[in-house]
C-alpha cells in the first residue's frame, strides 16, 4: 500500500498509486491490482516506487501480461 506505480511505454506515460482499493477504503486491507493500458506498444518498462524510497524497475514488460512486483528483490 502506497506504492506508486509509473509505466513508460512508446508513446505514452501512466502513473497510478497502490492505496488499498478493495471496496470500503476505511480499515480495508484488501489490495488491488492495477492495470494500465499501453495502447499499441508491445511492452512497457514498469517503476514501482515504494514507500520506503525502495524504487524497482523492471523492464520489457509484454503486453496482456500481468506481473508481481515483491519489494527490492532481484529481477
Amino acid at each position: 500500500m502506497g506504492a506508486r506505480v509509473t509505466v513508460n511505454y512508446p508513446g505514452g506515460k501512466s502513473f497510478a498509486e497502490n492505496n488499498g482499493g478493495g471496496g470500503g477504503e476505511n480499515a480495508s486491507q484488501g489490495s488491488q491490482p492495477l492495470h494500465f493500458g499501453i495502447g499499441t506498444a508491445s511492452s512497457a518498462t514498469v517503476t514501482v516506487t515504494w514507500p520506503s524510497g525502495t524504487v524497482d524497475v523492471v523492464s520489457a514488460v509484454p503486453a496482456n501480461s500481468s506481473i508481481k512486483v515483491i519489494e527490492g528483490s532481484p529481477r
